[in-house]
């Protein structure tokens, strides 16, 4: 029987991290990265769902004017397509994620910026050490919460 060997991690302690390199290196890289996922996953869900209501509305009129069966056809399977992509990507779902973990990261670095909420009169150490663990939570937490969107599709086919 195999038995894996444990990894050994060298995990130096890095001196030079502060609050003000955490913020620049850590915090605003996940703004923009969860703006970007946001953005991508808001236009993604608007655009197909405009496809789809266009497409849809299109195939109606298309059998009424007597067109070549075909058009109506494909333009039927694009819509299930199109509307399928929603079903297994949960764009929406995700998009309101992203942007929830986007502004919960901006709202922290503007609390911890400004000394106010949790932070006002901690000293610079408790300000970065409640700055590494506010954070981290709010990254930890957005994974969870696509995770269980990810597994919903997963979840309501094996019902079936």
């Amino acid at each position: 029987m195999f038995t894996p060997e444990p990894v050994q991690v060298d995990f130096p302690y890095n001196p030079d991290m502060d609050l003000i390199s955490y913020a620049n290196e850590r915090v605003s890289f996940n703004i923009i990265k969860y703006r970007w996922k946001a953005k991508t996953c808001r236009n993604i869900y608007l655009y197909t769902n405009l496809l789809g209501i266009l497409f849809s509305s299109a195939v109606p009129i298309l059998i009424n004017l007597k067109i070549n069966q075909l058009v109506p056809t494909v333009i039927s399977f694009l819509v299930v397509v199109v509307v399928s992509l929603e079903k297994v990507f949960h764009f929406r779902d995700r998009w309101k994620n992203y942007q929830t973990t986007e502004e919960s990261l901006r709202k922290e670095l503007y609390l911890v910026e400004t000394k106010s909420g949790k932070y006002k009169g901690k000293n610079y150490e408790e300000q970065f050490d409640l700055l590494v663990s506010s954070v981290e939570l709010i990254i930890e937490q957005e994974r969870k919460d696509t995770i269980v969107v990810r597994s919903a599709e997963i979840k309501t086919d094996s019902k079936v």
